[in-house]
Formats: structure tokens, C-alpha cells, sequence
């Protein structure tokens, strides 16, 4: 074998070995890249199920919470306690007027038991909301799914509801309705809700305050009963209540639904007291006037005059105030107007005149000594 042969030799054997150690090496490399991706695939299979396992012991927690607020599994006790619970929600707002009425029951094979109910009433918007309020207030596994509200034509409103509760196959088969705060509501209690949305009565035109109909000043003498009438009328043809700011001396007393401010002035002057007024709309709206009670002396009788008030005072009205029997007299020189219950007097011509009796269209009435009846249409005193 000639020199050149053999380096031709081992020329080859050196690129036969290098191209088997590259070779190995690629092997190699390939061999510890599957290894790295099957450990990464190992290690991401791991997190997963790391994963599952916390979601699992959450979703756990989760369902045991949902348990405390659902229905009993037991069917027929789910449908009673619930329908039941429904009643007294409507009853605690003061709705009387109400039909409540079981749909159906749907169930999920091993996940939940579907109740529906529907709900009809009559209800003012104060009582929506109070509805509304207590029913998201509780912690229970309920919706309601529709609602619908038509205006009615005496300012109330008809209220139609679909209400969807479920029951979970762990819950206590005879457990009790939980009564627990749900966190789901953004303010704490009823009235922000109420301030915020009786206001905001989109049912109604908005509520007018109540305007006074009645003189800013009026007269009385010292030491002789007064019977002064506050009236104010609601634009809405509501009732309205009164009240005084301030005092005034001696025993008065006014009545909060008629207006009569019954007072004995003690001593002469001018007085002045702040009268309110208040409406029962939604909001309640109040106007404020001022009342000017002059008090002066009382006329002098005339020597020999043979005036008597008596005679110029008749029985104008008997009517029924908050149940109790309640006559009027009218003072027609004076224009004084008393409403009086039995037992009550008034004072006329420097003497007391007492009410004994109110009986059907008539009233027995005590001057002194004498006692007489009287009719509406009738003055106190006959002429001679």
C-alpha cells in the first residue's frame, strides 16, 4: 500500500468516526430533549391537577354555603316552607290583597330541584320597594325572573311575579328557611332605598304640598275661649295633618286632622306661632305659614242692652270624628265656630254652656239650670 493510499485510508476512517460521534451526539441531544419536554409535560399535567384539586375543595366550600341556603331537599317540604315564607314576606310589607300560586318543580338529575311560584298584588310604591328589599335582603337560593307593574287608578300599582327557588340534593331534608343578610344589596337598611326611590315615583305626577286656606290673622279677646280653624288642601285630594311651631300662653290645644286650635287667651297681645301642614303623599310634602292671633278686651255689654249671644248661636252640624259623636256651633255676630264631643263646653255671653248628650239628629245641651235639645238648623236660644 503505497503512502498515499494509506493517508487516503485514513482520511476515510477519520470521517467514518466523525460522522458516527456526530450522530451520537444528535441522539443524544434528541434522547435529553424528550426527556425536558416529558418533564415539562409532567410538571404541567401536575399544576393542572393542583388546580383541580383546589377548584374541587372551593367548589366543596361553595356547595356546603349553597346547602345553608337553600330549600329542604325533601319535595314536598321545599314547596309548603317556601310558599309559606312567601306569605308572610308579602304580609310583613301590609300586603293583604295577594294570590300566591305554586307552578312547577323542574329537576336537575343530581345537581338541583327547581321551584317556581307566581305572585299577584296590589301594592303602593312604598311597598314595592319594602318587596323588593326584604326579598334580596335574606340569604336564600331564590330570584325572582320576571316582574311586571301596571299603574292602577287609585294611585296604586298591580304587581305580577315569577319567583324561582332551588333545593340542593345535600341540604337537610327538613331543614328551616334561613333567615342569614345576604351581602348582595348596596345599602344597609330599607329607608335609603325608600329615600331614594319613593321620591322618584315614576307612577305619579309628583307630589304638590299642601296650600293654606285661611286667614294669616286672626282676633280673640282675653279670657274667652277661641275656636280658631287652620284648613289647608291637598292637590291630590289627600288628607293633611297640622302642627304648631312654637308656643302660646296658657292651655291650647289644636286637633292634628281637623285644624281647630281651641285656646283661652290669658292676657292680651299680639302672638304668633308657625303653623305646618303635612301631606300623606310619596314624599309627604309640608308648607309653612305664619298665624297672627290678635287678643284684645272683650266688648262691654250695654246698660240694659237685652242682647243675648245665645239667641244668634245655632247648632250647624252633628257629625262622627274618628268615631265619637261631635256637634257644631256657630256664633253668627262673632262668625266663632266651636266642634264640640260631650262633656265639652264653650263659653257664650260671659256663661258656660256644657254638651250632655249627642243622640241620632240631635244634641241636649246644658245652660245653667236648664237643659233643652236642640236640631241642626235650631239657634240655642228660642226667641220669646
Amino acid at each position: 500500500m503505497t503512502k498515499r493510499e494509506r493517508m487516503l485510508l485514513w482520511a476515510v476512517i477519520a470521517s467514518a468516526v466523525l460522522a458516527g460521534g456526530n450522530y451520537a451526539v444528535q441522539r443524544a441531544r434528541e434522547s435529553f430533549g424528550k426527556r425536558e419536554q416529558r418533564i415539562e409535560d409532567l410538571e404541567m399535567e401536575l399544576a393542572r391537577t393542583r388546580r383541580r384539586i383546589v377548584r374541587g375543595v372551593l367548589a366543596a366550600r361553595t356547595i356546603g354555603v349553597y346547602e345553608q341556603r337553600s330549600l329542604p331537599s325533601q319535595p314536598h317540604l321545599a314547596n309548603s316552607r317556601y310558599r309559606d315564607w312567601l306569605h308572610h314576606w308579602l304580609l310583613k310589607a301590609d300586603v293583604t290583597d295577594h294570590q300566591v300560586t305554586f307552578q312547577s318543580a323542574q329537576r336537575v338529575p343530581d345537581t338541583y330541584d327547581k321551584y317556581t311560584f307566581t305572585i299577584a298584588c296590589r301594592v303602593d310604591l312604598e311597598q314595592w320597594v319594602q318587596l323588593l328589599y326584604d326579598f334580596y335582603h335574606v340569604d336564600q337560593l331564590h330570584r325572582i325572573k320576571t316582574m311586571s307593574v301596571q299603574p292602577l287608578e287609585d294611585g296604586r300599582l298591580s304587581l305580577g311575579l315569577t319567583v324561582e327557588a332551588l333545593s340542593l340534593p345535600g341540604a337537610a331534608k327538613d331543614r328551616e328557611l334561613g333567615q342569614s343578610v345576604s351581602k348582595r344589596l348596596a345599602y344597609e337598611n330599607l329607608q335609603s332605598y325608600l329615600d331614594r326611590i319613593v321620591g322618584r315615583n315614576p307612577y305619579a305626577p309628583a307630589n304638590e304640598p299642601p296650600r293654606f286656606a285661611m286667614d294669616s290673622e286672626q282676633e280673640a279677646f282675653v279670657g274667652r275661649p277661641v275656636s280658631l280653624q287652620i284648613e289647608a288642601d291637598d292637590p291630590e285630594g289627600g288628607r293633611v295633618r297640622y302642627r304648631l311651631v312654637g308656643e302660646l300662653p296658657g292651655e291650647y290645644r289644636l286637633d292634628e286632622i281637623t285644624g281647630e286650635l281651641r285656646w283661652t287667651p290669658p292676657e292680651k297681645g299680639e302672638y304668633e306661632v308657625t303653623v305646618v301642614a303635612e301631606d300623606e303623599g310619596h314624599p309627604p310634602k309640608r308648607q309653612e305659614t305664619k298665624l297672627k292671633i290678635v287678643v284684645t278686651d272683650p266688648p262691654a255689654d250695654e246698660p240694659g242692652s237685652t242682647f243675648d249671644v245665645a239667641r244668634f248661636t245655632f247648632v250647624t252640624a252633628i257629625v262622627a270624628v274618628d268615631g265619637q259623636p261631635q256637634v257644631w256651633l256657630h256664633n253668627r255676630p262673632e262668625d266663632r265656630l266651636w266642634k264640640l264631643r260631650e262633656g265639652e263646653e264653650c263659653e257664650l255671653g260671659g256663661r258656660r254652656v256644657r254638651i250632655e248628650k249627642i243622640e241620632g239628629d240631635s244634641v241636649e245641651i246644658r245652660d245653667g239650670e236648664r237643659v233643652y235639645r236642640r236640631r241642626p238648623g235650631e239657634p240655642l236660644k228660642q226667641p220669646d
